[in-house]
């Protein structure tokens, strides 16, 4: 049988079931549940304060010893638990006082905990903890760790990305110096020793346009011309054309080459004359100075010099009469005492007499005359061929060398081409145009149907066929070739062109300069990747002592409350605290 019902008085009444169920309380509303159930006071912030100064006076006495021997640290911030823990360590050497309480810097500690306790303040500021904690610096701190791995990452990335920019940049510049031929040790000296290659293309080519089939193919144009322009009727005489449909007219630069009578370039002419002239000196250059008005240039080496200043104001005439008054003095301060023994007596009395001739004064010009011609000499080899010849160690030899280059047709020739832009042109329309005759000629010769206009040419352009007009046109080719290749121009922008040349150098010293930027990028980033090796390896052990200090005072809190509802009550603190702690283990 069931137990009967038993009635029990209205104060008597059973323990409310409720009563033993957990409690859960969100950890943002913490603070705020116990105000409202009058666990703290409403004022705890203001007794928090208070409480907190005199807790950071008292710790000002505290030895740094006990501060580095607690659970976090010096650095720790100053709280309830905290205090605790101050206060068990200074109670441990601290004498007591007569009713058993502690005394000295133990005694404050422990008024300090006591006034904590009182009322449960401390769960307020535990209350606050968490939510700073949670909220705040546990999520700041971790995204400052994945920032630092992120950086750490990236760091690797770039380094690895600037080492192989900085190889492919190296790469280019040894293959852009390679091109240039070039080593890339000194790159202006070395550039401007590239131009000691132009002269000897030039030479090459000058000799090219001395070849056989040149020549065959020049004759052939002009028989062809000759017989094209020649009137109708007559074209069987068309030998007897006009001259100014030979050759050497239609094509005169190629023709003043291959005849070698090219002139030398304007800036080569002065200094090949002086080496001509001290070559056949024979070593004494003589100087003409010619000053006199009615010289003729042609005074022999080492002759005196007549030298006739013409200051009257009549010419010859008012010289005569300069003593009469015709015209005014000049006095050189030359002294003509040593200088007019054997002259003629003059005679002063004739107003219109002739003015007595003074004997003709040497003047010592003081200038050596070898230096000079071999100067002239070696400047203008320097100019023309690039060598170099110490004027005053010049010797017979020497300036026989450099004059008879000066005097070589073909180095004058290759030296107008070289400095002579205009000149150039001309050569190259003169191998255009024969180019450009010899391949329509050949593409005729090739086809069929020229049967009726090959029995009317003439028997010196019927006789050339298709394989000797290709022979011919290989032959201008060439020399084309040589004068259209990406080298030559290069090497006479090199020598000619002192703005070519810098920018050249600019570029070449920019592509070496970016390798050594690209390698100190990479330096730099593996500075900063071991920076935030060294920020991330500090910030674990504070994110790790945050997180050890927050479940405590989660645990302080939970044990609290469940003491001050009487210890019958299990107390959960839930929410984004338990999923913080949870990531951190």
């Amino acid at each position: 049988m069931s137990e009967p019902a038993i009635a029990r008085l209205v104060g008597e009444g059973v323990e409310r079931p409720e009563a033993s169920l957990p409690l859960d309380i969100n950890y943002a509303k913490l603070a705020e549940w116990l105000v409202t159930r009058q666990k703290i006071p409403k004022d705890w912030h203001k007794r928090l304060q208070v409480i907190q100064a005199k807790a950071a006076e008292a710790l000002k006495e505290i030895p740094s010893e006990i501060l580095n021997g607690l659970t976090d640290g010096a650095d720790a911030p100053l709280d309830y638990l905290r205090a605790v823990e101050i206060r068990d360590k200074l109670s441990s050497t601290a004498e007591r006082t007569m009713f058993g309480g502690l005394s000295g810097p133990a005694g404050t500690w422990d008024k300090i905990v006591k006034a904590y306790e009182k009322q449960y303040v401390f769960l307020g500021e535990c209350a606050g903890t968490l939510v700073q904690n949670v909220d705040f610096e546990i999520p700041y701190l971790r995204k400052q760790a994945a920032k630092l791995n992120q950086q750490i990452v990236d760091c690797d990335r770039k380094h690895a990305e600037c080492l192989r920019n900085a190889a492919l940049c190296a790469a280019k510049y040894k293959e852009e110096c390679k091109k240039l031929g070039i080593q890339g040790v000194s790159v202006r000296q070395e550039l401007r020793r590239l131009a000691d290659e132009l002269p000897g293309m030039l030479r090459s080519m000058v000799e090219s346009l001395h070849a056989p089939r040149l020549q065959s193919a020049s004759e052939y144009y002009a028989a062809f011309t000759r017989f094209a322009h020649a009137p109708r009727g007559q074209r069987a005489t068309a030998a007897e054309a006009d001259l100014a449909l030979e050759p050497s007219k239609m094509l005169p630069i190629l023709f003043e080459i291959r005849e070698r009578r090219t002139e030398p370039p304007l800036a080569l002419g002065n200094a090949s004359a002086a080496a001509t002239s001290q070559t056949t000196a024979g070593g004494d250059g003589g100087i003409n100075w010619d000053l006199s008005p009615h010289g003729d240039g042609k005074a022999a080496a080492g002759t005196t010099v007549d030298i006739d200043w013409d200051v009257g104001p009549g010419g010859e005439e008012a010289a005569a009469a300069g003593d009469a008054g015709g015209g005014g003095e000049i006095n050189w301060d030359i002294d003509f005492q040593d200088a007019a023994a054997g002259t003629a007596a003059t005679d002063s009395a004739g107003a219109g007499a002739d003015a007595a001739v003074v004997a003709p004064v040497t003047i010592d010009w003081d200038i050596e005359v070898d230096a000079v011609g071999a100067d002239a000499a070696a400047d203008a080899e320097n100019n023309l061929a690039g060598v170099s010849i110490s004027g005053g160690d010049a010797g017979p030899s020497a300036l026989a060398a450099a004059a008879g280059k000066l005097t070589d047709p073909d180095n004058i020739a290759a030296a107008r081409l070289e400095r002579d832009g205009e000149y150039r042109a001309r050569l190259m329309d003169d191998l255009l145009e024969l180019r450009a005759f010899l391949a329509q000629r050949k593409a005729e010769l090739s086809g069929n149907g020229n049967e009726l206009l090959a029995t009317a040419l003439p028997a010196d352009v019927r006789e050339v066929d298709s394989a000797a007009v290709g022979t011919m046109l290989a032959a201008v080719q060439q020399c084309l070739g040589q004068l259209t290749t990406p080298r030559f121009r290069q090497l006479l922008l090199i020598a000619t062109s002192q703005r070519y040349l810098d920018r050249l150098e600019a570029s070449l010293k920019r592509q070496a300069g970016t390798e050594a930027k690209l390698q100190r990028a990479a330096a730099d980033v593996v500075a900063r990747k071991q920076e935030a090796r060294s920020q991330l390896v500090g910030l674990a052990p504070r994110l790790g002592a945050l997180v050890e200090r927050t479940r405590r005072l989660k645990v302080l809190s939970e044990r609290s409350i469940s003491a001050a509802l009487g210890g019958k009550r299990t107390i959960n603190i839930l929410g984004e605290i338990n999923n913080v702690l949870a990531a951190a283990q």
